[in-house]
C-alpha cells in the first residue's frame, strides 16, 4: 500500500516537472520576425523625386507697361506692389479707373487697365523738405531739353502730333512744368495732355499722359 502511494506521488512530480520544462521552453523561444513585405502591395512603386523648376508667376501687361515708361524715363526700377484701384480726377472724363502700384521710394505708376498704359506717375514725395540741401540745381532750359527726350522716348510717333497740340511751360517756385495739349471734346471734363513736372534739382515728380488714351 505505501509502494503503491508512493509511485502516484512520484508519477504526479514527473508529469509536473515535464510540464514546467516544456512551458519554459516554449517562452523563451526567439518570437518569428514580421514579414513587412507582405503589408505592402505588391504593386507599390516608390514615387519618384520631381525636379522640374517652378515657373514664376506671369507678369502682368500692367508692370510690363511701368517697367516701359520707367525704360522711357530713366526712372529706377524698384520693386513693385498694387496700392489701390481709384480714379484719375485729371482724365478727360474727370474720373478715369486706373489700378495703382507705388515703388519702395513711395512713387505712384496709375495705370489704365483697359489699355495698360501708364497715365500717371505721381513722385511727390520725394520733393525735397524745406531746409533741404540741393545738391545741383538745373536750370529751366535743361529740363525742358529732357522733357523733349522723354516725350519723344514716350510717344514715338512725336513728331507728327506735336503740330497739333498746344504747347506751354511754366515755372511755380522751384518746379517746371513742361506740357502738351490735345482739343477738348465734346462731352469731356479735361482736355487731354502730357506732362512733365521737374523739381529744380532733376527730380522729375510729376507725369501725365491722357494724349494716348484712345491710341
Amino acid at each position: 500500500m505505501k509502494k503503491s502511494v508512493a509511485l502516484i506521488i512520484f508519477a504526479f512530480v514527473f508529469i509536473a516537472v515535464s510540464i514546467s520544462g516544456c512551458a519554459s521552453v516554449v517562452a523563451s523561444a526567439p518570437a518569428s520576425p514580421t514579414n513587412t513585405s507582405s503589408l505592402m502591395p505588391s504593386t507599390f512603386t516608390p514615387e519618384p523625386i520631381s525636379t522640374a523648376t517652378l515657373i514664376p508667376p506671369t507678369v502682368s501687361p500692367q508692370i510690363n507697361a511701368i517697367q516701359q515708361i520707367r525704360n522711357d524715363l530713366e526712372l529706377p526700377e524698384l520693386p513693385l506692389s498694387f496700392a489701390e484701384k481709384t480714379g484719375m480726377i485729371n482724365s478727360p472724363s474727370g474720373g478715369l479707373d486706373v489700378v495703382v502700384y507705388q515703388d519702395s521710394e513711395g512713387r505712384k505708376y496709375s495705370v489704365n487697365p483697359e489699355t495698360n498704359q501708364v497715365v500717371e506717375i505721381d513722385a511727390r514725395i520725394l520733393l525735397p523738405k524745406h531746409g533741404d540741401t540741393i545738391a545741383q540745381i538745373f536750370s529751366m532750359e535743361v529740363l525742358k531739353s529732357r522733357a523733349m527726350k522723354y516725350i519723344k522716348a514716350a510717344i514715338p510717333d512725336f513728331e507728327n502730333l506735336q503740330s497739333s497740340w498746344q504747347y506751354e511751360e511754366g515755372e511755380k517756385g522751384d518746379v517746371y512744368f513742361f506740357t502738351w495739349y490735345g482739343e477738348m471734346t465734346s462731352g469731356s471734363m479735361n482736355r487731354p495732355f502730357i506732362q512733365f513736372g521737374f523739381h529744380k534739382n532733376g527730380l522729375l515728380f510729376a507725369y501725365y499722359n491722357t494724349l494716348s488714351l484712345n491710341k
